[in-house]
Formats: C-alpha cells, sequence, structure tokens
C-alpha cells in the first residue's frame, strides 16, 4: 500500500475501486482511510460501484461502524450496495441486524438469499437457514450446498442426504459436501461408498476422504490415501497433519517425531498449518513447544492465538491463557467461548458468567458452554434461566439438560425433557438410558434402550452397567459374551468388576481370561479388578501372574507407580495374609493416598495386627494424611480385635471432633464390639441404647455375643 501514499490515484471511478480492493485485500485499514479521504473529495464521490467497494473494504477490515455510515449515506443504494452490507453484519456474528436490514431490502436478487442462507448455516442455525431455503424464489448450487452443510453440522445426516438426493443437479462441491456431511457425522461408511460413486474427484474430495479416516483414528487408512492422490495441496498435507497430530493414545507420552517430521517435510505451509502444529504441541501438553511454534510464525491469525490459549488451559495455567486472550489484536467467537469453557471447567463460575455478559456475540456454542457448565454443577435454576433466553436452542442444548435433570436425580423431568425434544441424537438417548439404569430401574432402561433407532457401543455399556450394579450378573455377563454386536474394554470392565466385588473372585478371572483370548487388552480399572478377584478367593499366585502380565504390556510403572494399583495390591496381600509383601508395596509406592494408608490399616487389622494397626494410623496422621470414615473403621477394628479399650474410645469420640467424620452405624458397631471384648457390657448396652440409629440386628447380634462370652454369662433382658 506504499503507492497509495505516495502515488496518485488517476482520477476516474476504474482507478479508485481497484485500489480499494487492493486495501480489501491486505486488511490495511488506515490506507483505505486515506483513499477515502480523496474519493470524498473527487468528482467521483457519488460514483455507485465505488462506495460499493468503500463498505466491502470497510467490512473486510474489521470497520463494521465505518462500513455502516458509508451504506447509509447512499443517496440510492442498489441491490449489490445491500447484499454488502447483509454479508457484513453476518460475517460479523451480528445476525439480528443481517436480518433487519434483510427485511428492509426494496428488492432482492438470489445473492441476498444465498447469504443468508449461508450466514445462518455457518451460525449452525439450522431451523433459520432452513427457513430461508424454503421461501426462496430460485435458488442455485450454494444455496443447496450451504444447507447441505448446516443439516451435517447439526448431525441431521438424514436430512443432509434428503437434500442432496433433492437437488436438480448435482456438481463436485454437493458431492464434496456430502463427503464432508458423512465424515462429520463419523459415518466412515457413508464417506468410502460416496466417495467411491462419485462421478468425478478432485484433491477436495481426495483430502475429505484421508481426513475422515484419520478423524477416526484409522490413520494408516488416511496415510492409503495420501499417498494415492493425483495430486496434493497445503490442505491435503494439512489433514495428514491433523492425523498424525491425534494418532497418539497417551497425550502424556507426548510423541510429537512423526508430526514434526510431516510439518518439516511441508513443500508449502499456510497458517492452517502452523496452527495445526501448536494445536498438536497444545494436545500433547507441550506449552513452551507451542508458544516456541507461535512466536516462530511468519504471521499470526486468530486461529493460532486461539490454538496457543487452548495450550496453557490444557495443562492448568488459565491465568497465562487470560494473558494471551486479553493480549490478542482482535479475537471471535471461538475465543471468548474458549476463555468461557476454561473458566467454567475450574470451577470459576463468576469469571465464566462475567466473559459470557461481555462476549460481542454469542452462537450455540457460547449458550451451549454456560448451559452444560451449570449442569455440571447441578445448578438447574442458572441452566433453566439462560436455557429461556436463549435464542435458539439445538439438540446439544437439550441433551445437556436431559443430562442435568438425571445427574440431580430427577428421572421423572429428565424423561419430560427428553421427550420435549423434536430432535434426539444417541447422547440424549444414551444419557437417559444410563440415568435409569444409575437408578436401578433397569426395566425402564431396557424399554428406553428398545425404543432406541440405533445405538452404538455406549448405549450397550449403559444397559450392561444397569444389569451389573444392580447384581444381575447373569444377565450381565449373557449381554457382554452373547449379545453385544461390539465391545470394548469399558464393557468387559463393568461386569469383571461387578464379579469381583460381588466375591465371585473365580468367574471374575475366567473373564480377565475370555477377554485376553478375545484380544482386548485391558487397562488399569481391569487390573485392578483382577486384583480384587485375586483377594476375594485369596489367589495370590494368580494376582502374581496378573501383575506380571500387566507388567510386561505396558511396563513395571503401571504395577509400581500407579497409585490405584498399588492400594489393590495392599489389599490383595493383606487379605490373603501376606502381610510384609503388603508392606514392601506401600513403602514402595511413589505417592500415597487415603485409600494407601486405609488398606494397610485393614491388612495389619485383619490379620490380628492391632497395634501395628494403629502404629500405621499415627504415622499416617504425622504425614498430614486425613482419614476418611473407611480409615476409621478399620481402626476402630484394630482396636477391638486387638483389646485397644481406651485408643478405641478416644478414636470413636474424636470422629467430629478431631477428624471431622459424622458416625455412622458401622462405627458403632465396631465400637460396641471394642467394649464387649473388654468386658464393658454395660457400658455396651448403654451405648446401644442411646444409638442416634434404631439399633438393628447387626448391632444386637455384636452385643449379645460379647455378653455371652462375658465373664458374667449372663443373657440381655430385650426391651
Amino acid at each position: 500500500m506504499a503507492k497509495l501514499q505516495v502515488c496518485p490515484i488517476p482520477d476516474d471511478p476504474n482507478s479508485y475501486a481497484e485500489a480499494f480492493k487492493l486495501c480489501t485485500r491486505t486488511k490495511n485499514l488506515a490506507a483505505g482511510q486515506r483513499l477515502h479521504s480523496l474519493f470524498a473529495q473527487s468528482q467521483h464521490c457519488g460514483n455507485i460501484y465505488v462506495c460499493n467497494m468503500i463498505v466491502e473494504m470497510y467490512s473486510k477490515c474489521g470497520s463494521l461502524e465505518n462500513a455502516r455510515k458509508v451504506f447509509e449515506s447512499l443517496a440510492c443504494p442498489n441491490v449489490f450496495s445491500w447484499n454488502i452490507i447483509v454479508s457484513a453484519y453476518a460475517q460479523h456474528g451480528h445476525m439480528l441486524e443481517a436480518e433487519l436490514l434483510f427485511q428492509r431490502m426494496p428488492r432482492r436478487d438470489l445473492v441476498s438469499w444465498v447469504v443468508m442462507v449461508v450466514a445462518y448455516s455457518r451460525e449452525g442455525s439450522c431451523k433459520s437457514a432452513k427457513e430461508k431455503f424454503d421461501k426462496m424464489p430460485e435458488r442455485d448450487f450454494i444455496a443447496w450446498v450451504a444447507l447441505i452443510s448446516v443439516y451435517a453440522a447439526c448431525g441431521q445426516l438424514y436430512e443432509a442426504v434428503t437434500l442432496f438426493n433433492l437437488m436438480p443437479e448435482r456438481n463436485l462441491v454437493a458431492w464434496n459436501a456430502m463427503l464432508q456431511a458423512y465424515s462429520q457425522n463419523s459415518d466412515i461408511a457413508g464417506v468410502k461408498l460416496t466417495f467411491d460413486s462419485m462421478p468425478q474427484r478432485d484433491v477436495v474430495s481426495w483430502t475429505t476422504m484421508a481426513a475422515a479416516y484419520a478423524r477416526e483414528g484409522q490413520v494408516d487408512k488416511a496415510t492409503v490415501v495420501f499417498d494415492g492422490m493425483p495430486e496434493r495441496n497445503v490442505v491435503s498435507w494439512n489433514a495428514m497433519l491433523a492425523a498424525y497430530s491425534s494418532q497418539e493414545d497417551d497425550p502424556e507420552s507426548g510423541d510429537m517425531t512423526q508430526v514434526r517430521e510431516l510439518f518439516d517435510a511441508m513443500p508449502e505451509k499456510n497458517l492452517v498449518s502452523w496452527t495445526s502444529l501448536i494445536a498438536a504441541y497444545a494436545r500433547y501438553g507441550h506449552v513452551d513447544k507451542a508458544r516456541k511454534a507461535f512466536d516462530a510464525m511468519p504471521e499470526t491469525c486468530v486461529a493460532a492465538w486461539n490454538a496457543l490459549i487452548q495450550a496453557y488451559v490444557r495443562v492448568g495455567e488459565v491465568e497465562m491463557a487470560v494473558r494471551v486472550f486479553e493480549s490478542m489484536p482482535q479475537q471471535d467467537m471461538v475465543s471468548w467461548n474458549a476463555m468461557i469453557a476454561a473458566h467454567s471447567q475450574h470451577g470459576d463460575m463468576t469469571r465464566a458468567k462475567d466473559l459470557f455478559d461481555r462476549a460481542p456475540r454469542r452462537n450455540l456454542r457460547t449458550w451451549n458452554t454456560m448451559i452444560t457448565a451449570y449442569a455440571r454443577e447441578g445448578n438447574i435454576r442458572e441452566a433453566e434461566a439462560l436455557l429461556d433466553k436463549m435464542p435458539e436452542q439445538d439438540v446439544v442444548t437439550r441433551s445437556s439438560m436431559v443430562g442435568m435433570y438425571a445427574d440431580a436425580g430427577d428421572l421423572r423431568v429428565a424423561r419430560r425433557a427428553f421427550d420435549s425434544m423434536p430432535l434426539r441424537n444417541r447422547v440424549a438417548w444414551n444419557v437417559l438410558v444410563q440415568a435409569y439404569s444409575q437408578a436401578g430401574d433397569v426395566v425402564a432402561a431396557k424399554a428406553l434402550f428398545d425404543e432406541m433407532p440405533e445405538k452404538d457401543v455406549v448405549t450397550w455399556n449403559a444397559l450392561l452397567a444397569g444389569h451389573a450394579h444392580n447384581g444381575d450378573l447373569d444377565t450381565a455377563r449373557e449381554l457382554l459374551l452373547q449379545e453385544m454386536p461390539v465391545r470394548d474394554v469399558i464393557s468387559w470392565n463393568f461386569v469383571i468388576q461387578a464379579y469381583a466385588q460381588s466375591e465371585q473372585g473365580e468367574e471374575a478371572l475366567q473373564l480377565v481370561r475370555a477377554m485376553d483370548m478375545e484380544g482386548f487388552q485391558g487397562d488399569r480399572v481391569t487390573l485392578v479388578s483382577a486384583l480384587e478377584a485375586c483377594a476375594s478367593v485369596r489367589l495370590v499366585s494368580q494376582g502374581r501372574i496378573v501383575l506380571s502380565s500387566f507388567g510386561d504390556a505396558y511396563g513395571s510403572e503401571l504395577v509400581t507407580g500407579d497409585t490405584l494399583v498399588s492400594n489393590a495390591v495392599i489389599s490383595m496381600y493383606g487379605k490373603s495374609s501376606h502381610l510384609r509383601e503388603a508392606r514392601v508395596t506401600f513403602d514402595r509406592m511413589p505417592e500415597r493416598d487415603v485409600v494407601s494408608w486405609s488398606a494397610l490399616i485393614a491388612a495389619n487389622a485383619h490379620n490380628g495386627q492391632g497395634a501395628a494397626a494403629v502404629e500405621v494410623f499415627s504415622a499416617m496422621g504425622v504425614e498430614g494424611i486425613i482419614p476418611d470414615q473407611v480409615t476409621m473403621l478399620s481402626v476402630l477394628f484394630s482396636c477391638s480385635h486387638g483389646g485397644l479399650l481406651d485408643k478405641g474410645m478416644r478414636y470413636f469420640m474424636g470422629l467430629a471432633s478431631d477428624y471431622g467424620i459424622s458416625h455412622s452405624s458401622e462405627h458403632y458397631h465396631c465400637m460396641l464390639d471394642v467394649l464387649g471384648r473388654a468386658g464393658r457390657s454395660k457400658d455396651a448396652r448403654e451405648l446401644l441404647l442411646t444409638m442416634p440409629f434404631l439399633p438393628g440386628g447387626v448391632a444386637w447380634t455384636t452385643l449379645l455375643a460379647n455378653e455371652l462370652n462375658s465373664d458374667q454369662r449372663r443373657s440381655p433382658s430385650l426391651p
């Protein structure tokens, strides 16, 4: 734009128009403003063609206010003028003002209608886009493709396919839109079928096919497609960069070698390439490398800034994310949504709501982020208040509300919210099936399950968990082994865990072996459940074999460095009277939690080592670990079987004052046993009669058993 500053513009409209177009292409607002001042003093200042170029220049350079001023100053704006200003507001996300301007238009052409359909499509407003599409006096392929895209983005794949089939003629753009529609909705079979059916393909078709495989985690197939492409562009390379970026299952491992090598091998890089690299570093938690890549960019863009924000958010550095956000030259809705989500996910709803209120514009994702955050916190009132204010709701909104009511235990309202949904996705169905299962209403869960138009492994797991958690293990096993069309590790874990926790260790271990034979590799949950199963049947040797096999598969770090696994090992050794091994496991743990200490206390207590258990409890206090209800049950049990009356009474009396733990019926039962074994039958009876609970069979049995074994040998006179 330096030429504009030193060279005079020829005094004719076309020269001015070309100069304004140059300002638009280079986003040079300052030069455009200077040029506007020159034009305003020229004899051509009323030329409508040039004035339209000025409106577009201000719009594309981000100065919507100046664009509107120029438009309103036009004596006789033509249809092009109206289309430019409507498009300007739509592209800046001001859909209400765009709609008002559209309604004011004295006449509209095909472009006017297409602008609105595309704008609503871009906003994800399926209903409004469809309304505009239906009212169009004529349609071109852009309108058809825009509506197909919005249906796909809203998860309405059936409607997208129907619209595609209704098109009077289909060009390559339409075919590519359908490829993208199937890909967005994770229908890889539909992508492949459409790709194979295409009368012709271009680089977009091939890239979409490769990206679809990559999105589904099938990186090998994506690579085959990429290698077979007749031509590639930077978009193709970017698709593969995204594929390699997402293929690692363990972000903590952070192996970015393939990603970096592919990036370095790219013959051409654009802003998307750099942004993908930053996003990959962000995914693996390499925030320093993400920042270094950002600083190395030849030029930045808002997407790159957003990726850097996500890098800091992912590692929990929200304040650094705030600094990046506040230093951005320009923020978009993604920026605002990212920061709203960051604060809400870290429990700071005050700052999240402040950002929501200050956001210059909001889309469905903005509203859904806030509603989902309130739903996650169980704040039904705030979620409902926002829901009432939402200009438009989608299936994500409604699904969040169903989940919120379900999590709150109000299945009646959850079902009512579900039944009121005009469209339901699998998430909503799965949430409600899972809610019924968790509430123990397996009959209702099964009835809803049978109604579902299509099911996935999450659906089957929800029903499976319902049977497993409600003790119907035979049905759960039958579902797992005979009825489920597809299983995952979670499916196996539900049933294995249920058998282990029901003290049916042999059955649990049989399922572990069956899982291995079917080629499934267990995870840490599988290992813990297998160890629980070994503990229930006192099979320490089998437990060691399980530990060895998992160590071979995942490395010794899983066995020795994982707190959850180590806790299960201590419990297994303790229940099998292998106290030395339990202690060795405990001592080798790099980190211990309250469960670790409780497991070692219980191991000593259940093997008659009451004094040792109390000693471990004392060491636990020195380490600053706060006991929980389970810990104190084991401690009181230790005092009971170790004859430690004074300590038992002190611990029992100090449950609330010293440890902030409410007395439960189990604590009273343990204390009754402490008193009874110490020959304090009178005190035990007095404690039973003053319990804040109605004494049940366990309480009376404990009292009577100890009285019968006492020196007095007298029977109680039951009230």
